[in-house]
């Protein structure tokens, strides 16, 4: 329009000049076309505003929505998903990437939409005015169609792998600021800065890349508007000295395509943002589009009226995704009694912990059954199995909120979720005095007001121990599992857990996974594993009259009750070491 309106300016002021029309009429036509100026300018501020506002809001909401698909999307995955992608990736796809993809779907694209209606309006004028030059005009889109393909697809590129060095570099600061006093203690730090630096440096290495291909791209299209310019005036001077164009045509013709042919410019800076916005919502959406596995296909389906605790497992096989080349258990077969205690013992890497996740449905075998009551675990929800079972684990997650908050998490999924205060608190306390907890809790200052800190870190190994059993107690589990419960304590610790967990283990299935075989010795059954198969199997006493492997296991422990107070702690260390390396070559 404002080409067509300086058009029609410039041929009334030249039929003034050229004695067509009087002054008087060049006045009041001037005058009209200054108004209609006006208008235009005023329609454009309002009709800016409000798709500005309108795409930006949009842009908010739908990234807000992504953001939630995201998490959903996680959380929904098995724990298989989670062994080859850190956190400091995942947050900076949940935060970074989702702010591009808001940034692409805003103002940006009120930019593109206003551009784009310009070139469609100004070729309209243009083939109303004179269709022949405005055809012979209209092959420079033909040029910048090209240059854009190309550029896209480039841009694309590097964009992607710019936010792939991006992610990784969160992941490293993450890890940094997650175990601080590690890489303090083993003076790690020029080596991680090192290589937080490396992802910086190929981040900014593509993003270069990308640069580049912008600016080669907008250098192209001026190089298209001015060749435009130069070959409408060519052409149209011929159309006007034969007689087929008037000057105010060819004149309005050329303003009106090089207007369309500059807007067409103007998409450039919203077309890098909606690269950059593909190659983070490509990224976000493998992930949401993503269909996790061992879920059950209703919500209805793959629940039982009563559980008993019987657990069965036959011929297991299992490989974990990210080490395929390592049979972690082979064709294992064994059964659990309900209501009874079962320790499971092993050399390191024997597949103990593997049968804790697999009972728990973070990885599903790739050959076998399990059981529970008869029925197949793959057959079972596994939201609903997860209520039927608790886990507590050898370094147990605390979240940085109070001691009361932090035990009843594990009231959620449960009928007394919604339960009143006073009945939450019976239950809480209730679990904390099984777990051998109330008393020290009760002894601090804000009681079981006491904020943790951060991962718990302003609690002690067995406080945050006994927590997290009577966190585990509280949903009144049929099955309760153990995996290292009391390995990173020390004596005194672990003799209050031991008597915590005996307490708990009453009355439910319980699996205890542990190397320390002091802490297994009441166990109705051993289970000794080695290799990912069963090798023994049988109670404390009965061990002790063979000289199998668990009696092997138990020599270095041996040491540890009977010399402990003769040794000191470098001699301790080194005779436990030598035993563990002599157990390892037998077996």
């Amino acid at each position: 329009m404002p080409a067509l309106l300086t058009g029609l300016l410039i041929g009334s002021i030249q039929d003034s000049w050229s004695g067509g029309s009087s002054q008087d009429r060049s006045n009041s036509e001037l005058t009209r076309f200054t108004i209609y100026f006006v208008y235009l300018f005023l329609g454009e501020i309002v009709s800016c505003y409000i798709a500005n506002i309108g795409f930006i809001r949009t842009g908010i909401i739908l990234s807000s929505r992504i953001r939630e698909r995201y998490l959903a999307a996680l959380l929904s995955q098995n724990i298989a998903f989670f062994d080859n992608i850190g956190a400091g990736e995942i947050s900076t796809h949940i935060t970074a990437d989702a702010d591009l993809i808001r940034d692409g779907i805003s103002e940006k694209v009120s930019v593109a939409v206003q551009c784009s209606a310009s070139f469609i309006a100004a070729f309209i004028i243009g083939f109303m005015r004179d269709w022949r030059l405005t055809l012979i005009l209209a092959s420079s889109i033909v040029c910048i169609t090209l240059v854009f393909a190309a550029a896209g697809i480039m841009l694309t590129k590097y964009r992607q792998q710019w936010l792939g060095e991006t992610a990784a570099s969160g992941t490293i600061v993450e890890e940094v600021f997650s175990s601080i006093r590690t890489i303090v203690g083993l003076n790690a730090q020029s080596e991680l800065v090192a290589r937080y630096d490396s992802c910086l440096a190929k981040a900014e290495r593509f993003a270069n890349n990308a640069r580049l291909i912008s600016g080669v791209l907008l250098g192209a299209v001026f190089a298209v508007i001015y060749l435009s310019i130069g070959l409408g005036f060519w052409m149209g001077s011929r159309f006007l000295v034969a007689g087929t164009s008037s000057y105010v045509d060819i004149l309005t013709i050329i303003l009106a395509t090089v207007t369309g042919i500059a807007c067409l410019g103007g998409i450039v800076p919203p077309l890098q943002v909606f690269t950059i916005a593909t190659a983070a919502g490509s990224r976000l959406y493998s992930t949401i589009d993503r269909r996790p596995s061992g879920t059950a296909s209703r919500p209805s389906e793959g629940k039982l009226d009563s559980v008993l605790g019987y657990i069965k497992l036959q011929n297991v096989r299992h490989i974990y995704p990210s080490r395929p080349d390592m049979v972690v258990l082979n064709n294992l077969s064994l059964d659990i009694e309900p209501g009874k205690t079962t320790a499971i013992v092993g050399p390191s890497g024997s597949g103990k912990s593997t049968i804790i996740e697999i009972l728990e449905r973070f990885y599903d075998p790739v050959a076998g059954d399990i059981l529970l009551d008869g029925h197949k675990l793959s057959e079972l929800s596994p939201n609903w199995l997860r209520q039927q079972i608790s886990l507590v684990q050898q370094s147990p997650t605390l979240f940085a909120t109070t001691i009361f908050d932090n035990i009843r998490y594990g009231l959620v999924g449960t009928p007394h979720e919604n339960a009143s205060k006073e009945d939450i608190e019976n239950i809480v306390y209730d679990a904390t005095r099984i777990a051998n907890a109330h008393d020290f809790i009760t002894q601090l200052p804000d009681g079981y007001d006491t904020l943790v800190g951060e991962a718990g870190v302003l609690l002690s190994g067995g406080q945050k121990q006994r927590i997290a059993i009577a966190r585990a107690l509280i949903s009144d589990p049929r099955i309760l599992l153990l995996d290292e419960a009391t390995s990173a304590l020390d004596s005194t610790s672990e003799s209050i857990v031991q008597a915590a967990i005996e307490k708990a283990s009453q009355g439910r299935t319980t699996i205890v996974v542990a190397h320390r075989l002091s802490t297994v010795k009441s166990a109705d059954k051993i289970i000794v594993l080695s290799g990912g198969q069963l090798v023994e199997q049988g109670t404390h006493h009965f061990f002790q009259e063979k000289n199998g492997v668990y009696s092997r296991l138990a020599k270095p422990q041996a040491v540890d009750l009977s010399e402990k107070e003769s040794l000191d702690d470098e001699n301790y260390l080194e005779v436990s070491i030598q035993n563990a390396k002599s157990v390892s070559e037998e077996i």
